[in-house]
């Protein structure tokens, strides 16, 4: 196999999924996304998303696809990196480059360029002013000044350039906050008409299915009258982590719309296998409580249809109620 183009790329054979089945590296890097085994959709941002689905149908349709900058999440943080593909006999091999950021870059050239012209200016005035020591003497306290001044204007453009990057990740954050559940890192109401529609117009275009599940805790008011507020939290986290191990990255949103009320958007998902996440959530948090357990209710949604967010939701906790009866 031929090498990539550059050092710092990274080849990738796939399956027609997107899941990783073998890398190639010119040289060892410490820290890549990229992971065997796993399918390049649980890395990527929610930016990117849509971005990535169009890179894969190009792919499957055309063959081949170039160009496409994609964002990736992994460490805590974003890396962005252009890449390129082509599909053969079920497979795609795509090149990666990662993406750097220039503006460090340009601000250490604009320095070194500013001191090679001070040098080459200071010792032209040196070999031409050699009878003229006082006036060297000024001119080379001008320069060092200049320089100086050159040089913390270089370093403050870096200070600002940290400082908006500071404020961008501030925004980000709060951003974040104004959209998820503080206790349980969970979407909130403010996402939910937002991504239903977006996931309904993605398995439309897709032509998948697409779930709308209720979930409530059975008998969650007991277990705070006879355990405390502190045993109800921790049962709400505890949920939430199952939730977000039973579901998939990218395909499916989970918000906490009440107390101890919860709604899944599960996009590529039959009622049967909407059930069957139910019971594995189920079967690990009753484990966790001799009180509680959990009542479910879910409708597949026709993408091509008129079905409201209003409309699922009332069909969904109609029969999460129903099942939460044979509980009581």
């Amino acid at each position: 196999m031929s090498q990539p183009f550059h050092q710092s790329d990274i080849f990738l054979i796939c399956n027609e999924s997107g899941t990783v089945l073998e890398i190639y590296e010119t040289k060892f890097i410490k820290s890549t996304p990229f992971k065997l085994r796993h399918n390049l959709a649980e890395s990527i941002s929610e930016d990117s998303l849509e971005h990535f689905f169009d890179f894969l149908r190009q792919l499957h349709s055309n063959g081949f696809s170039n160009d496409h900058t994609l964002t990736f999440t992994f460490n805590n943080t974003n890396k962005s990196y252009f890449m390129s593909g082509i599909e053969r006999k079920n497979r795609i091999f795509i090149l990666t480059t990662p993406i750097d950021d220039p503006k460090f870059q340009l601000d250490e050239e604009l320095m070194r360029i500013n001191n090679e012209q001070t040098n080459h200016y200071r010792m032209t005035l040196k070999e031409s002013m050699v009878k003229h020591r006082e006036y060297e003497r000024l001119e080379n306290e001008r320069l060092d000044e200049i320089s100086k001044l050159n040089n913390e204007l270089v370093n403050s453009r870096r200070e600002l350039s940290k400082k908006n990057q500071q404020l961008n990740a501030l925004n980000e954050k709060l951003e974040r906050q104004a959209i998820h559940d503080p206790m349980t890192g969970l979407l909130n109401r403010r996402q939910l008409v937002e991504l239903f529609t977006e996931s309904k117009e993605r398995a439309k275009r897709m032509n998948m299915k697409l779930i709308i599940a209720s979930i409530d805790i059975n008998h969650f008011k007991q277990v705070n009258d006879q355990l405390g507020h502190a045993e109800g939290d921790r049962l709400l986290i505890y949920f939430a982590d199952l939730a977000r191990q039973m579901t998939r990255q990218g395909f499916d949103y989970i918000f906490r719309v009440g107390g101890d009320e919860f709604l899944f958007i599960l996009l590529d998902c039959s009622l049967e296998n909407a059930n069957a996440i139910y019971d594995r959530i189920n079967a690990s948090f009753i484990l966790e409580s001799s009180i509680a357990s959990l009542a479910f209710g879910a409708i597949e949604i026709d993408p091509t249809g008129a079905t409201t967010l209003d409309e699922c939701l009332h069909i969904a906790d109609e029969r999460m109620y129903a099942h939460k009866k044979k509980f009581r």
